[in-house]
C-alpha cells in the first residue's frame, strides 16, 4: 500500500458504536490506511456487540509490529537465549487490571471474562 493516502487518529476513550460509524468509517473515502496514534490501552468499549470487540481486538493484534531493528534485536535475544536450552519467559507486569483494559477474552471462561470486566468498570 505504498504511496496511500494515511491518516494517524487518536481513538476517543471509552466510545460507543455511533462513534466508530459516524467518526470513523466517514475517514475511509479519504484515506486507504488509518493508522491508530498512541492509545491509552483502554481496547475495551463497553456496550460494543462482542462481535465488534472481536473485530477490535483481532485488527490491532494483527496491526502490531516492530520497528526491524528492535525486531532484530528480539531474534537475537531469543536466538541467544535457545542456545541455552530450556528456559522460562516472564512478563513482570502483566496483571490483571491490564489485562482487564485490553478488553480481550478470547480462550477465558465466562467467569474470568466477567472478573475482567469487574476490573475495568472501577
Amino acid at each position: 500500500m505504498g504511496g496511500a493516502p494515511i491518516a494517524i487518529k487518536y481513538f476517543k476513550s471509552w466510545s460507543g458504536m455511533d462513534y466508530y460509524q459516524e467518526e470513523i468509517s466517514s475517514m475511509w473515502a479519504d484515506y486507504k490506511v488509518i493508522q491508530a496514534g498512541k492509545t491509552d490501552s483502554r481496547l475495551a468499549n463497553n456496550n460494543l456487540p462482542a462481535d465488534i470487540q472481536k473485530l477490535r481486538c483481532r485488527a490491532c493484534y494483527e496491526a502490531l509490529c516492530f520497528a526491524p531493528q528492535i525486531e532484530a534485536m528480539g531474534k537475537l535475544l531469543v536466538d541467544r537465549m535457545r542456545s541455552y536450552g530450556t528456559y522460562i519467559a516472564l512478563h513482570l507486569r502483566y496483571e490483571k487490571d491490564i489485562l482487564a483494559f485490553t478488553g480481550c477474552t478470547h480462550g477465558l471462561s465466562s467467569a474470568e471474562a466477567d472478573e475482567l470486566k469487574k476490573i475495568r468498570h472501577k
